[in-house]
């Protein structure tokens, strides 16, 4: 099969296939957003889709194309020309884009990253769909298991779940980064690790610390309490569902934007630690700083029932968003391993005390402290999700 797929692209002159793309960061722009809009239209400006186009009109190629399973990949590296083909559960073809990103400024180099939307346990690269409806860019989210196979496994058997059941997809898409295929995939160069590649929409507006970044770390106040608003309602929709995501924070929760560029609307992502809502897991697992107190109780490290632990997370990045940032210090003479429910909750007595203080003056913000109130410092149990959704919609005038 390689031999021939090396036949078709020597159809081509190398010239004609940019798969190397360089971007330049540029100082009037360095926002995620912008590096997105710049790649895609490198793409649609050169000769890569006319490339493409001529490549698949190719018999052979057709032939070898059709004859490559539904969920596989397959990479290609010789004359210089190195690509990876990407076909989905719907047999729709997409080609790895691989990027270079440039800049004077050594600094920018190193924060590269944030274009790709790299975490502990994923890496993301860019891929253009050349087939069926909808081309153009694409996330390819390059996973490995996390510390638990457990929580992985559970995890992945759900996302299948909803992506199987239309009723359930049609409805958690609008408030989830869900994939349109997952593909086993194998690195050259860790080719004893199994990897798996999911295809999902690419969020042009990166995280919600991405948008607020773009921003200058202000927001109008429409935008801060639809985001706020939205991620709620997400959550709320997936516990609805009878799913927890168990690593809720502005990492992991992406922004899609409108074509004039400003909001649209807010997506849960990162999904690789899910689970059911049935009761406590048995399992620990998620973000220390995002973690409620009770995960933390004595040797029962339980994920909370009834998703007690996404709504401790959800009021930790709310204050976040407020503009606070919440820091979790290890107490001294203990380690990681050592934290109690204890630590947790006092750590985070001293950080909304401090929250509070600098929210005096804030009309505007200030009034979110009682509904976070009940969240940190409940006085008849935590808050749910439904009645959280319900106070935070009297808070807010989405237009």
């Amino acid at each position: 099969m390689v031999r021939v797929f090396k036949k078709q692209i020597a159809l081509c002159k190398p010239s004609a296939f940019p798969l190397h793309l360089i971007h330049v960061l540029e100082d009037e722009d360095r926002s995620v957003q912008g590096f997105y809009q710049r790649v895609e239209k490198i793409v649609q400006e050169s000769a890569f889709l006319h490339a493409m186009d001529s490549m698949q009109k190719d018999s052979l190629y057709q032939k070898h194309i059709k004859n490559m399973p539904c969920n596989s990949h397959l990479s290609y590296k010789k004359s210089g020309l190195p690509f990876t083909l990407i076909k989905d559960s719907e047999g729709d073809i997409y080609i790895q884009l691989k990027i270079n990103v440039l800049s004077a400024n050594q600094q920018d180099n190193d924060q590269r990253n944030r274009f790709f939307q790299a975490g502990s346990f994923s890496k993301m690269t860019l891929v253009y769909k050349i087939t069926g409806e909808q081309n153009g860019l694409y996330a390819a989210v390059v996973r490995r298991q996390n510390t638990d196979a457990q929580v992985f496994q559970t995890s992945m058997q759900i996302i299948n779940n909803i992506l199987n059941d239309q009723n359930n997809r049609d409805v958690l898409s609008n408030h989830l980064v869900l994939p349109k295929a997952f593909v086993p995939y194998l690195s050259e160069k860790e080719a004893h690790k199994k990897r798996l590649m999911s295809i999902q929409p690419l969020m042009k507006g990166g995280s919600v610390l991405d948008y607020i970044n773009n921003h200058n770390n202000v927001l109008t106040q429409d935008d801060l309490e639809k985001m706020i608003y939205d991620i709620v309602n997400a959550v709320e929709r997936l516990h609805a569902h009878r799913y927890v995501h168990r690593d809720i924070k502005p990492d992991n929760i992406f922004v899609q934007l409108k074509d004039d560029g400003r909001l649209a609307c807010i997506k849960l992502g990162d999904l690789d630690m899910m689970g059911s809502l049935l009761g406590p897991s048995g399992v620990k697992c998620g973000t220390v700083i995002y973690m409620p107190p009770e995960l933390f109780s004595g040797n029962k490290l339980k994920w909370p029932a009834e998703g007690e632990g996404d709504v401790w997370a959800i009021g930790v990045t709310i204050v976040q968003i407020l503009g606070f940032d919440i820091s979790f210090s290890v107490p001294e003479g203990k380690t990681h391993r050592d934290i109690d429910w204890q630590d947790v909750q006092n750590n985070m007595n001293a950080q909304f005390g401090k929250f509070k203080t600098t929210m005096v003056g804030q009309d505007e913000r200030k009034k979110w402290i009682p509904v976070l109130e009940k969240i940190f410092l409940p006085k008849e149990g935590l808050i749910k999700i439904e009645a959280l959704r319900e106070e935070i919609g009297k808070l807010v005038c989405l237009k």
